[in-house]
């Protein structure tokens, strides 16, 4: 037999694979396969999206300055709120700052050694860990044309480290035989903090693993299942007792604006799981459930990784899911997916003689591969979002407008909390939420708008008095304002408001070809059209 493994469980093959001289060969190809795969997707969605950095990871690069510059973890205008979710993230681009790197290369670095790093894993536990025959070991290029993978990989946050640290940590809490050693837990209780400094969902990783050691070992072997609480739960509890005592809050403030446990927001959650089908392809799904009756749940670490998938995805359902682009909360999950297909494969081809395998593992790799790719170029909801990079590209250039034409102690207020602030580096108002403390807390909620878009406001941003007020969307020159835009609440809100339309002046940046509807208070106006730097949109019939 060729393949290689190095479980105690008896090998499963096809019996045509045994003319396979060379399986390390093989396996090699598929690595580098898999990694020229990711990073042409890669590179096709970086030039489709036309800005390689997405919005939100400017915000963890605004407190990546301020800890880097001496201001400890405030957001622009040295505001202490806990508006980020990847603490570790922070720290690492705030030591490249340091050291005089421009944080969103190091983003795009971090994310894509992490996309790669992931893939590299999947081949590894492929290889060394999987029952299917070499030739059928795909999880890796399988993985690697999912298009959100390859998507995450250039955007600058920590979507693929998160990803990778989850399913290495998931890993060594399971062995072959289901009752892994105390240092093997100790170090996987460590790689789950590390994770959860990522990001804090983590934990549901964490507690789902733990729970799973604890029913393996029931027998006699409790120890090890505290040894492995023990080893995320002291550093975890340490870093969540600091964070707790420097922000005030006992969640992150991220948690207060986006928590909705209506109808509404389960019903909205459910419907973007159901979009793992079109990340990896319904016939990839139904293979994974085919292969259960012939024992694909048999081997421990398998079962762990099927429950932890179901896990995370109900998890998912849960708090509403996402409105970034590509199914981004889908991706951890995703790795566990593919290495779970490729068992499946190895048990529902077992058996067939030469000629029907080769014909059966052609059309079924085929349909996996074109399902993943189809669906990651042609769903919209997987595919990239229209005009998002553009939209993002222009909040770059709006931040640069306002650091050069703003007065210092101009506020600003916005939707989207990333690039406008860094680069402007004025006081801002988050109006989502997001990185604002009375809004998270004691704002309105809509529990029909977009996850993440529920909170809102606008008597508290009007009292702070901005000077500029961004809205989330791009409108065309002199075009009133339509539905699509006064969707969220935080702006038909705001737009609702009679002291608004009397103060605030929609407004052109005259320098700027496309950006974002924009309004000026009055006064600032005035100065700012007498500069020649702002003037109004053509036509403002509707607003």
């Amino acid at each position: 037999m060729c393949s290689v493994t190095s479980d105690s469980e008896p090998r499963r093959g096809l019996s045509f694979l045994s003319a396979w001289r060379r399986p390390d060969s093989l396996a090699w190809i598929y690595l580098l396969a898999a990694l020229a795969l990711f990073a042409a997707l890669a590179a096709y969605y970086r030039s489709k999206h036309g800005t390689p950095v997405v919005d939100d990871a400017y915000i963890a690069f605004s407190y990546a300055r301020n800890l880097a510059q001496g201001a400890g973890l405030s957001y622009v205008g040295h505001l202490r709120v806990e508006g980020y979710t990847d603490f570790l993230w922070v720290l690492i681009v705030a030591a490249a700052m340091k050291l005089g790197l421009r944080p969103d290369l190091t983003g795009q670095a971090l994310s894509g050694a992490s996309g790669a790093a992931l893939i590299a894993c999947v081949w590894f536990l492929s290889q060394r860990h999987s029952m299917t025959p070499v030739v059928l070991r795909l999880a890796a290029p399988l993985l690697a044309t999912l298009g959100p993978v390859a998507f995450w990989a250039t955007s600058g946050l920590e979507t693929l480290t998160f990803a990778l640290l989850v399913l290495v940590g998931a890993t060594l809490s399971c062995d072959s035989s289901g009752h892994p050693s105390s240092r093997r837990l100790v170090l996987a209780g460590f790689v789950f903090f590390m994770a959860a400094l990522a990001h804090p969902d983590a934990v549901v990783w964490f507690a789902s693993s733990l729970v799973f050691v604890t029913i393996v070992n029931r027998h006699g072997r409790l120890r090890q299942a505290a040894v492995f609480g023990a080893s995320f739960g002291l550093p975890f509890a340490i870093y969540w007792l600091w964070r707790w005592s420097y922000f005030g809050d006992f969640f992150p403030n991220t948690f207060y604006a986006k928590s909705d446990h209506s109808l509404a927001a389960i019903m909205r959650g459910l419907k973007y799981v159901a979009g793992v089908g079109s990340v990896v392809g319904p016939i990839s799904m139904g293979l994974v459930a085919a292969a259960i009756p012939l024992g694909l749940l048999d081997r421990p670490r398998n079962r762990l990784f099927f429950v932890l998938a179901l896990t995370w995805l109900a998890y998912v359902a849960c708090v509403g899911g996402d409105t970034l682009p590509m199914r981004r909360f889908l991706v951890p999950a995703l790795p566990l997916v593919v290495l779970l297909l490729e068992e499946s494969l190895g048990l529902l081809l077992r058996g067939l003689d030469h000629n029907r395998a080769v014909r059966a593992m052609a059309l079924v790799v085929a349909a996996c591969v074109a399902g993943s790719v189809g669906a990651s170029l042609v769903d919209p909801g997987v595919g990239v979002v229209r005009g998002d990079g553009v939209l993002d590209a222009s909040r770059v250039e709006v931040g640069k407008w306002l650091a050069a034409s703003a007065a210092p102690n101009d506020v600003i207020a916005v939707e989207a909390a990333g690039a406008i602030p860094f680069f402007a580096n004025l006081a801002t108002i988050d109006m989502l939420g997001l990185n604002d403390r009375h809004i998270a807390h004691y704002g309105q909620s809509d529990a029909g708008a977009p996850a993440g878009h529920q909170r809102y406001d606008p008597r508290y941003v009007l009292s702070k008095r901005p000077a500029f007020v961004f809205m989330n969307s791009i409108v065309e020159e002199g075009q009133p304002v339509g539905p699509e835009t006064r969707a969220l609440p935080s702006i038909s809100s705001l737009l609702d408001e009679k002291i608004f339309r009397m103060t605030y002046t929609r407004a052109r940046l005259n320098s700027l070809v496309v950006h974002e509807l924009v309004y000026i208070r009055n006064d600032r106006f005035a100065d700012l059209m007498s500069r020649g730097l702002v003037s109004r949109p053509g036509s403002e019939g509707g607003d």
